[in-house]
């Protein structure tokens, strides 16, 4: 296969040292373009090593992170690695490393967990269950449907003709003809 980005440079550079030249020494990068817009962030932020991206399409941000040592790769000299890559995507782009993420989420767990112990008055391993089950507020804990709950644990579904119950090999009857053999 052929390297697109190497077949820009070309040999040596040869090839994009003419278009320097043209355009009187001006820096130029070359970035592969990619459909996929988080892959193409990635490639915006080369030659810096991206461990994940998060899009929020509705605030129009990106969150990339990036290990400790690869933040001043990312960032660039005054901000001008990010900075181009941003005006290349579209998208405002916020570099995040590793350790600042850990410790954003223990933080955030933390606070989520005091709010369930304070609210519901349980103890701490019962409002950090809740967290790590996803549960974001109180009102998403008052409002889980009963059926959801246990369809999420394969203890009973939900159905228009009345409770299921797995049955067999991946058979299900209805709950009225169930009984313990």
């Amino acid at each position: 296969s052929i390297d697109p980005v190497g077949a820009c440079v070309g040999m040596r550079g040869s090839r994009v040292q003419a278009v320097v030249a043209e355009l009187q020494g001006e820096k130029i990068d070359i970035i592969q373009w990619n459909p996929d817009e988080p892959t193409f962030i990635v490639n915006a932020l080369a030659p810096a090593e991206v461990s994940k991206v998060v899009l929020d399409e509705e605030a129009g941000r990106v969150e990339v992170f990036v290990p400790d040592e690869q933040l001043s790769l990312a960032i660039g000299r005054r901000g001008q690695n990010v900075r181009l890559a941003s005006q290349l995507t579209g998208w405002q782009i916020d570099i995040i490393t590793e350790s600042q993420d850990s410790e954003r989420r223990q933080r955030e767990f933390g606070e989520r967990t005091a709010l369930f112990q304070e609210a519901l008055d349980v103890d701490e391993v019962i409002a950090q269950l809740l967290v790590t089950e996803g549960f974001a507020a109180v009102e998403d804990v008052a409002y889980v449907c009963r059926h959801r709950y246990y369809s999420s644990r394969r203890v009973c579904w939900w159905r228009p003709g009345g409770y299921y119950r797995p049955y067999g090999y991946g058979f299900y009857r209805p709950y009225r003809y169930w009984r313990r053999w």
